[in-house]
């Protein structure tokens, strides 16, 4: 298994040396690493300037590819954050690089950064929600340069709520709309294990949207822990894969030069 979504200190948010991380997931018996730093533009009330020199982590990347050997892979990605008004900025910095992997992920709304807790204000856990959704949608729609939708459900993590979940009946209009889209477009989706070590306890999507995916005839899954720190690479990894087998599934996924490589589960 790999982990297809994680951080270094190359995202200002991020504790985690990429040598560390390394060697946590050499430890967890991973194949090995994908780094997707984030790549944001324009967010409003963001305390940090999401941005990094490329080509000075790729050659940090070459450098621990010499030093962790053994058939463990540590790859290139990018987490870039989705606004409708800056899609061919995130284009061209997509383009400018040989990556491995992309994840579009929505971390904003309206350019409102979700995290702050200001999104939530003045509207309800629907309404919040659906914005959300909605603006997933519009990525998948007026986006292709990606290979997994990011954490669906993101919106879950912040704002004073008393009920965080979101499951499929609850939006069956929208979520049925992003599903259908990313399967259309030989896409995938994540399943983010952050949920697992946070207030949600459940992966982000949830089960019962993974499942209606599957019914769908979706087949690409990446698994990612969302990781700021090298301790928690790869966290929750073998629950993740246990439940998928139960749900069905054979393969997990991971990325590498932009194309699927798929691994028996």
């Amino acid at each position: 298994m790999f982990d297809c979504h994680t951080h270094s200190t190359y995202s200002p948010d991020s504790i985690a040396t990429m040598f560390d991380a390394c060697k946590i997931a050499l430890q967890n018996n991973l194949s090995g690493i994908i780094f997707t730093d984030h790549y944001e533009l324009d967010l409003k009330g963001a305390n940090y300037v999401f941005n990094f020199d490329v080509k000075k982590r790729s050659q940090e990347i070459n450098n621990l590819n010499l030093n962790f050997k053994n058939n463990f892979k540590i790859l290139e990605g990018l987490e870039v954050g989705f606004q409708p008004h800056i899609k061919q900025e995130l284009s061209n910095i997509i383009k400018s690089h040989d990556f491995d992997f992309i994840i579009a992920s929505i971390h904003s709304v309206e350019k409102e950064f979700i995290s702050n807790g200001q999104y939530y204000q003045n509207r309800t856990k629907q309404e919040a929600f659906n914005k959300y959704l909605e603006e997933i949608y519009k990525s998948v729609t007026q986006f292709n340069d990606y290979d997994v939708v990011g954490h669906i459900g993101y919106v879950r993590r912040y704002g004073n709520l008393q009920d965080r979940s979101m499951h499929f009946k609850d939006y069956p209009e929208i979520l049925n709309a992003i599903l259908k889209e990313v399967i259309k477009n030989n896409k995938g989706i994540e399943i983010n294990s952050s949920g697992y070590r946070d207030i949600l306890q459940t992966p982000v999507p949830n089960y019962d949207i993974i499942t209606k995916y599957k019914k769908l005839g979706g087949q690409i899954i990446t698994l990612g822990s969302d990781s700021h720190k090298a301790q928690t690479i790869g966290h929750s990894f073998d629950i993740i894969k246990d439940n998928l087998k139960n749900l069905g599934f054979k393969y997990i996924a991971h990325y590498e030069k932009r194309e699927p490589k798929f691994t028996k589960i």
